[in-house]
C-alpha cells in the first residue's frame, strides 16, 4: 500500500517481487510501511513512500527497523567497527542515545563499542 515491496506498485502481490534496482543485497528489515536493505558495499537503502540512500552509513553489516505507526519508524545499523548508529523518531528513546530527541542523522548508541 506504500511501496514498501519495492516494485514499483502500491499493491499487494500474492507472491514475490524483485525490488527494482537492488541487485546486491545482503540483508533485509522490514516494519509498518517502509522496508531497508544493506547493499554490498555496505550502505543502507530504503523504500515505501519512496526509495532513497540513508546518508551516514557505511560499512554496515546489520539493519533493523521499528516503529509501530510513521510516528514512531526509526532503525539501528552495525557497522563493521562494532559500534551500533540508530536514525529517526526517539520518543521512548529507541535510538538508545541517552535521549528523546529525533534523530535526522546517524547518532551512536550509548554503551556500545
Amino acid at each position: 500500500g506504500s511501496g514498501q515491496l519495492g516494485d514499483g506498485t502500491v499493491t499487494m502481490s500474492p507472491s514475490p517481487v524483485q525490488v527494482l534496482d537492488l541487485l546486491d543485497a545482503t540483508s533485509v528489515t522490514a516494519v509498518q510501511n517502509y522496508t531497508c536493505a544493506i547493499r554490498s558495499e555496505g550502505t543502507i537503502w530504503c523504500w515505501g513512500p519512496g526509495i532513497a540512500q540513508v546518508e551516514g552509513f557505511s560499512g554496515v553489516v546489520s539493519v533493523a527497523a521499528g516503529g509501530s505507526s510513521s510516528n514512531y519508524r526509526h532503525f539501528c545499523a552495525a557497522e563493521n567497527d562494532g559500534t551500533v548508529w540508530c536514525v529517526g523518531f526517539n520518543y521512548y528513546s529507541q535510538l538508545g542515545n541517552g535521549n528523546t530527541m529525533d534523530q535526522p542523522s546517524p547518532v551512536q548508541t550509548s554503551g556500545w563499542p
